[in-house]
């Protein structure tokens, strides 16, 4: 997903922009933004739209990356510095490993030597992984709207956003739904 607009940084604190809010120097906003340009930092892009009545109607949230920043300044203005920025979706290729409690009880005094024992290996969510999911899946790793439930459902770990925020990160079974990790067990 990208995401871009022009606008301008005032260049004093009495413009109609600053209604309300701390004023800053252009210049501050310009080298804070080249900056995390230059540094491939991810950003957390945070849209709230709200209909005339003043209820959300939905969030356009998203990691992202600045893409492009331009500044202009134009005549007459002076102080403002116009810009147009452009946000690409941040997305973590990688796989990610959760460390799940291995369940296996095997009796110690089953075998007086305990190193001859096989050590099965933790299984770990991950992309890719199997799963047995029981629990309500959402639209979104928001948890938007509730598409379904999952019932020793087997399926495939399809993606996990390792964000907090999100009460439900992780996707099976390509584009089922999003699910919280508790509600998971790792089969294979």
């Amino acid at each position: 997903m990208e995401v871009s607009w022009d606008s301008y940084f005032p260049g004093n604190s009495d413009d109609p922009l600053i209604y309300g809010h701390d004023w800053m120097e252009p210049g501050d906003y310009v080298e804070a933004i080249k900056d995390a340009m230059d540094n491939q930092e991810i950003c957390d892009l945070v849209i709230s739209r709200y209909n005339a009545g003043g209820s959300r109607m939905y969030d356009t949230n998203i990691s992202a990356v600045i893409a492009d920043f331009e500044t202009t300044e134009k005549g007459g203005e002076a102080g403002d510095v116009y810009y147009k920025i452009k946000f690409k979706e941040y997305r973590n290729y990688a796989p990610i490993k959760i460390p799940l409690e291995n369940n296996n009880n095997t009796d110690s005094s089953s075998t007086s030597d305990n190193s001859q024992r096989a050590e099965s290996p933790a299984l770990e969510l991950r992309v890719g992984a199997t799963v047995m999911a029981n629990g309500t899946y959402y639209s979104s790793s928001y948890g938007d709207k509730p598409t379904g439930t999952a019932n020793n459902l087997s399926t495939v770990v399809s993606r996990i956003i390792p964000d907090a925020s999100r009460p439900y990160p992780i996707l099976i079974g390509g584009s089922r739904g999003w699910i919280k990790a508790d509600q998971l067990q790792v089969t294979g």
